[in-house]
């Protein structure tokens, strides 16, 4: 048998933010992924700060998700994994120091709901690293202005485009964090909003 060392600290990063994209938490692999995490901080790691992030979201869909306890079972997990912290402390870092470029949509979303008097704030932060589009805070409610490149379409010509997986599973987040989350979807806002 060969355990999570036998794979580069990168692809344990991919697999289980991609099991926790299908929302698919086995206990065992699982555990013994997220328990050696810390092979991720080395500064010679490669995609170190994306291998952080998804790291993070698949720690985050775990706790919220796979251990059904919220907030406290991911305090439980950081106190069992303190690699953890230090992965979360890397996500938080790399995305305060990102630059978010909000699309002309999403700029055309924000200002529409100004001029409507919706009080929100833009590029919101959660307590749980997640980034909104669009946030009104009193109401928690999410509003996400999606790109064509969060969405898929299925076989045949008459497929509609569905959310990716990714996107699923950021939604699934935060309706999980008590967020209700509303979808713009970016072709569709400017077929209604567009150059008349």
């Amino acid at each position: 048998r060969r355990g999570p060392t036998a794979v580069s600290p990168w692809s344990s990063a991919q697999l289980l933010w991609s099991l926790a994209v299908c929302g698919s938490y086995p206990p065992g692999l699982f555990w013994a992924l997220l328990r050696d995490c810390g092979r991720c901080l080395h500064p010679s790691q490669p995609n170190r700060e994306k291998a952080c992030s998804q790291l993070w979201s698949a720690a985050l869909g775990f706790a919220l998700e796979g251990g059904g306890g919220g907030g406290g079972a991911l305090e439980d997990l950081l106190e069992a994994l303190p690699a953890l912290r230090s992965v979360e402390r890397l996500h938080r870092e790399h995305l305060a120091t990102r630059s978010v470029a909000s699309s002309s949509a999403h700029a055309d979303v924000s200002r529409q709901l100004s001029a409507l008097g919706v009080a929100h704030v833009c590029e919101h932060r959660t307590p749980e690293g997640l980034l909104l589009d669009c946030a009104l805070l009193e109401q928690r409610l999410a509003v996400e202005v999606d790109g064509a490149d969060h969405f898929v379409r299925g076989a045949g010509a008459e497929a509609l485009p569905a959310p990716d997986g990714a996107t699923r599973f950021k939604r699934r987040l935060l309706e999980t964090a008590g967020w209700r989350v509303v979808s713009v979807p970016e072709h569709e806002w400017k077929q209604l909003f567009g150059p008349r």
